[in-house]
């Protein structure tokens, strides 16, 4: 995987060469952190509360939610069409992101099979993909996989398996969930039949905060977060056959629910959320010993999650209007690391490294 994202970004070189596009900056570079006395007996300095965090700025008409990495690469995506890939080098990170999806309001950013996968949110619902041409990356175009001109859809998030399963969410569509499938990396994708899924509930929905409301992991394990009436799971343990409902003890009601989740393994996860229209609101973070059959609300932090990640052992970063939290206790207990407003956190942990984008072009990386 790593090798791949290095040809692409060698590819994306050869097609931004003389392009004109404005490349991201480094704002500022912060002194060692400090946050809470919970000091753990790791040897990582983010297990004793200390990290380094570098600010950087993109393209500041665009609001990034869309994130993806691998390795030292990240993938970004922003509300203005803008896709941004680049590498964490020592000194920072070095962009090339002269990619323009006409304009699409994108809200996630996924790679599989050698292709970037985005997704769009309003109507008209729109997949894309962009492969670089093995001889001719010049050639390279943005193409489509899904549409849906329908005037009530609106797609959350995507996730892809291992072996090319993969699958969308979003709002309720003709009276049922909207659930899409993939076997094929993309390349195709069906609608989950209504029977296959749990009844929606009142004002059921999902969130297109970061693109963490769906995780895929596993031999066809995967999880989905919604909001409203209740804020409920849905699981399926055979890529998407069947589901069940679990719910959840997070914030629930209008605009309340699951935003995100991350997962340590099969049975250890968190999953954040609450209401973006009440951003100190409570019950915003949950966690789980047993595979999401039964959840414990998690104490302190920052209020409502856009965005959460597992980072090592029992660590876990999260991002929201109020700042970044960390846990190191597996979801249990949250401390607040700064009062950055940031929408999305993915981690890169070959590196022991994090980042973080959110509004107006900001971002964050966190190094420990």
């Amino acid at each position: 995987m790593r090798s791949v994202l290095n040809s692409i970004l060698i590819a994306i070189v050869l097609i931004t060469m003389g392009c004109g596009g404005d490349e991201g900056k480094q704002e500022s570079v912060t002194s060692i952190a400090e946050a809470g006395e919970n000091s753990a007996s790791e040897e990582s300095p983010i297990a004793h509360g200390k990290w380094s965090e570098t600010k950087f700025s993109l393209d500041t008409n665009q609001h990034y939610r869309g994130l993806f990495t691998k390795g030292d690469t990240i993938i970004i995506s922003g509300s203005s069409g803008h896709v941004a890939v680049g590498r964490v080098q020592p000194e920072g990170i070095t962009w090339e992101n002269n990619f323009n999806v006409d304009s699409l309001h994108l809200r996630d950013v996924e790679f599989s099979a050698q292709h970037i996968h985005v997704l769009s949110i309003g109507t008209p619902g729109y997949l894309k993909s962009w492969r670089a041409a093995q001889n001719d990356p010049v050639a390279s175009t943005w193409n489509t996989q899904y549409f849906n001109a329908d005037s009530s859809v609106f797609m959350d998030g995507m996730d892809f398996w291992e072996n090319g399963a993969g699958l969308v969410y979003g709002d309720p569509l003709d009276g049922y969930h909207f659930v899409l499938k993939t076997q094929n990396h993309g390349r195709e994708w069906t609608r989950v039949p209504s029977d296959q899924l749990p009844s929606p509930l009142k004002d059921e929905a999902g969130f297109a905060a970061s693109g963490t409301g769906v995780v895929c992991m596993g031999k066809g394990t995967a999880y989905i977060g919604w909001g409203g009436e209740k804020a409920r799971l849905f699981k399926t343990t055979d890529y998407g056959e069947t589901w069940e409902a679990i719910e959840t003890p997070l914030a629930r009601g209008s605009g309340k629910g699951i935003y995100s989740m991350a997962w340590k393994n099969e049975l250890e996860g968190v999953v954040a959320g609450g209401s973006w229209e009440d951003p100190s609101g409570d019950s915003c973070c949950a966690f789980t010993k047993d595979g999401g059959r039964t959840w414990t609300l998690s104490q302190g932090g920052s209020g409502y999650r856009s965005g959460v990640c597992y980072v090592q052992d029992d660590m876990y970063l999260s991002v929201g209007t109020n700042g970044t939290d960390i846990s190191r206790d597996g979801g249990l207990t949250w401390n607040q690391m700064n009062k950055e407003n940031l929408n999305a956190i993915q981690p890169l942990a070959e590196i022991r490294s994090a980042v973080a984008v959110g509004s107006k072009g900001k971002g964050l990386l966190i190094r420990y």
